[in-house]
């Protein structure tokens, strides 16, 4: 092979071939090689290699002049360092959990819904030692009783007790209560408790109404004028009928007066409210005057001895109740005070039951009635029937002429006025309604 012809391709070089043979072709690097620790994040640019500056086809460039300044390695590998590739996270499968439930879904909501808005176990464990009532409310008592764990629900529970799986939350919580002691007997008494302690104070209430309200009534100047001139007005009315010549007449005929009409469409009860009026004039706001009536009214001596003997029968169970826990605990001792009071309580009021009762129909007697009568043992009835006419009568009162009245005080503006002769002036006014019906 000629010297200066380099081998057909595929052919080795020589041993000893001149280095000619690889030769690079075009702008080699003149800059020194950096020596890098670590790998940096590479800047993908295109490279630009400059021709030796003797060289004649050297291209004039910005790059012929530009001078690189020192920069501190170190620096630049802390702060462009390629991150190394993490290995991708194995993510572990867990083994699947079983579920496992004594309670059918419906019931499970409902407990589900009640936990939601009760303390934890652990609260309501210390609750029912010492009957704490911040603790737990009457709301909670009665949520935590209703769903409280079954006879049938526990022996489901027993049964699946040693199964494959974890119980759902629901289900432990009630397995959890139901390992509290006596805790049903304990809510049991505490809700019963609560109930009668808010029941009692209404029926106390209740019963210091009547008395007085049948005082008011019997003593009444006012109402026995008005019955007084009903019975004159009636008698005359009923001059020479079988009707006549009454000593008295049933009250039950006081909320018809209102619809017996004059020749001018006035109703009698105007009439006897104008007469009534005229001869005393201190019947203005005649309700008013019967402050306890109006009270005892909102109570039936029927309904309230029904509530009181519910009561009876609540403070019995709880006195059952806590023979049979006799946990000797706080909550024992406090229930235990509890009961002695309410029990206390409820003999107080039998007695007051039984005033109540005698004088309410000595009162209903007063006035006429007999024990077939059905205002005898309905005393709510009898006083709204009575609170109703005394309303009406105030209606009926002659309403003063308030213009005449403005006009006299005008025409005395700047006078003395005599306040005997001014009185006089007004009843005149009202003397003068009542004989023009």
């Amino acid at each position: 092979m000629p010297p200066g012809v380099p081998p057909p391709p595929g052919v080795p070089m020589p041993p000893g071939a001149p280095s000619f043979f690889m030769a690079p072709v075009g702008p080699q690097p003149t800059k020194p090689k950096i020596q890098l620790k670590i790998k940096l994040k590479p800047i993908q640019w295109n490279r630009i290699l400059l021709l030796p500056e003797n060289d004649p086809n050297r291209p004039d460039l910005v790059w012929n002049s530009i001078k690189e300044p020192e920069i501190d390695l170190d620096e630049i590998t802390s702060l462009f360092s390629a991150k190394k590739k993490e290995k991708p996270k194995v993510i572990e499968q867990k083994p699947k959990v079983i579920k496992k439930t004594f309670l059918d879904p419906k019931r499970a909501q409902e407990v589900g819904i009640s936990r939601a808005k009760l303390p934890p176990i652990d609260v309501i464990s210390k609750a029912l030692i010492t009957m704490d009532n911040s603790n737990l409310t009457e709301d909670n008592i009665d949520a935590l009783l209703l769903i409280a764990i079954t006879k049938e629900e526990l022996a489901i529970y027993k049964e699946k007790q040693n199964s494959e799986g974890v119980w759902e939350k629901n289900e432990m919580f009630i397995v959890e209560l139901n390992d509290i002691p006596n805790y049903k007997e304990k809510l049991q008494i505490w809700s019963t408790i609560l109930k009668y302690d808010f029941v009692l104070p209404k029926l106390t209430e209740a019963f210091n109404y009547m008395l007085p309200a049948c005082k008011e009534l019997k003593e009444s100047k006012h109402f026995q004028k008005v019955l007084s001139t009903i019975l004159s007005l009636g008698n005359i009315m009923n001059a020479g009928t079988a009707k006549g010549q009454a000593d008295g007449f049933s009250l039950d005929l006081l909320p018809k007066l209102s619809g017996i009409k004059d020749t001018s469409g006035n109703s009698l009860l105007n009439f006897v409210a104008s007469k009534t009026n005229q001869e005393d004039n201190t019947f203005e706001g005649f309700k008013n005057k019967f402050p306890n009536l109006e009270k005892a009214a909102g109570y039936s001596l029927n309904e309230t001895k029904k509530k009181l003997d519910e009561v009876t029968n609540m403070v019995n169970a709880v006195e059952k109740g806590l023979k049979d826990l006799n946990t000797g605990d706080e909550f024992y001792s406090k229930a235990n005070n509890s009961l002695f009071v309410a029990q206390e309580k409820i003999k107080e009021l039998k007695k007051k039951e039984e005033e109540n009762i005698k004088v309410y129909h000595e009162t209903v007697k007063y006035f006429g009635y007999k024990e077939k009568d059905k205002y005898y043992d309905e005393n709510g009835l009898f006083f709204k029937m009575l609170l109703q006419f005394f309303k009406e009568v105030d209606n009926n009162m002659p309403k003063l002429d308030v213009k005449k009245v403005i006009d006299y005080q005008k025409l005395n503006m700047g006078k003395k006025i005599d306040q005997s002769e001014l009185m006089k002036n007004l009843m005149s006014q009202l003397k003068k309604r009542v004989q023009g019906q």
